[in-house]
């Protein structure tokens, strides 16, 4: 697959998260130790929830077809019994306590007048009104969360309230960075890519093995690649994956496994591959800092799904003229007073594109300081000054 669209990243990304992101062993870990955790197994319920019908106001329960005045009998607070209520009466209620049998409504303490003949309200109850009915929150052997979910404090709370503490989870994958080029093993330039990777590999909640750098050369690649197989169960490369004479990370791909993908009709981060070798996936990404890190925002749709990352829509302050048709764009931006101010342009942090000309991802790409955007644009066409954006936010 050569120069593919980002749908159809997105697409191979979701293909290949079906077929092998699940595809490891278990364990079982505490409840307070499984966020971000990738569960396991189907969560049915074991209980009703809840398990009396309950108030959810402070105020009185009552019959809704009962006549004011009505004598108050008593007081129920969440750890009372539940009792049975007799017609004419009326309770003062707390939230989450049980209604008592007989009661099927609730007068909040707002719309209730205590008299010496006792309570008094003036609107029509209608039955059910601030009352959670039995069951009707969890029902009994309801499947509520799918194995393959994400764990959040959101399913803890569930699994909580099912007094489920402990659940088993996927064991965490085990990812190799590798760096290339001959620049960084001779310390010319920091490594960047390989701590933005293992960034990105933490906040996903997975492990990382770092495997280290290795020159630009081929049988060095192979002996790098060939040995984390072994003990990592996928391998993340930054650079060697262009089109220069010293990029030997497509041709091991080919020689040793099978190409999957190769380029992006996308800029920066085009020349992004993806391969297989001995059943396990390659990611190999460019080496240019910006081109690194939006290929691997593409790769949070095979390690947490389908979650798009948030948007907002601002107008835009400069005028953004596109070099080359058929490719989508990335525009980093910076958010100031409510305008997006694309990186590159003279009153953004950046000032590295000439003025009246064309955006030029090629001098992006090289940029660290492109990655202090907020956010970024994802076009295919020129953008005009003040015109609406959506800028997907970074996180």
């Amino acid at each position: 697959m050569q120069f593919v669209k980002v749908e159809q990243l997105d697409k191979v990304l979701t293909e290949l998260r079906n077929k092998f992101f699940f595809r490891r062993e278990t364990e079982i870990v505490e409840l307070i130790d499984s966020i971000g955790r990738i569960l396991a197994e189907d969560i049915y319920s074991n209980t009703l929830l809840p398990k009396h019908n309950i108030a959810t106001m402070d105020g009185y329960a009552v019959n809704s077809s009962d006549i004011p005045p009505l004598k108050i009998a008593g007081e129920i607070f969440p750890d009372t019994s539940p009792i049975k209520a007799e017609r004419g009466l009326a309770y003062y209620i707390t939230t989450g306590s049980p209604l008592p049998e007989g009661s099927d409504a609730v007068v909040k303490i707002e719309d209730a007048t205590i008299t010496e003949e006792g309570l008094l309200f003036y609107e029509k109850i209608e039955p059910g009104k601030y009352v959670l009915l039995k069951g009707s929150d969890i029902r009994e052997n309801e499947l509520l969360i799918e194995a393959g979910r994400r764990i959040t404090p959101r399913e803890v709370a569930i699994l909580s309230a099912l007094n489920i503490q402990k659940v088993k989870v996927l064991k965490k994958y085990k990812v190799g960075v590798l760096a290339t080029g001959n620049e960084i093993k001779k310390g010319i330039i920091r490594d960047i890519n390989s701590p933005m990777i293992m960034s990105f590999i933490k906040l996903w909640n997975e492990d990382y093995q770092y495997i280290g750098c290795c020159n630009d050369d081929y049988d060095e690649l192979k002996e790098h690649v060939m040995k984390a197989l072994k003990f990592c169960d996928l391998i993340i490369i930054s650079g060697g994956v262009s089109v220069g004479k010293k990029d030997y990370v497509r041709k091991l791909i080919e020689d040793e496994g099978e190409l999957i993908l190769h380029k992006v009709k996308m800029r920066p981060g085009k020349p992004m591959t993806i391969g297989l070798i001995k059943n396990k996936l390659i990611f190999a990404l460019p080496g240019k800092p910006a081109g690194a890190f939006i290929s691997l925002l593409n790769l949070r749709k095979f390690f947490i799904g389908d979650i798009p990352l948030p948007v907002i829509k601002i107008p835009i302050k400069k005028d953004v003229k596109l070099p080359t048709p058929e490719f989508e764009y990335i525009i980093f931006i910076k958010n100031i007073d409510g305008y997006a101010y694309p990186f590159g342009y003279k009153d953004s942090p950046i000032n590295i594109i000439p003025e009246n000309s064309n955006y030029q991802p090629s001098l992006i790409s090289n940029t660290v300081k492109a990655l202090l955007a907020d956010g970024f644009i994802l076009t295919s066409e020129d953008l005009e000054k003040d015109q609406l954006v959506e800028v997907n936010l970074f996180y």
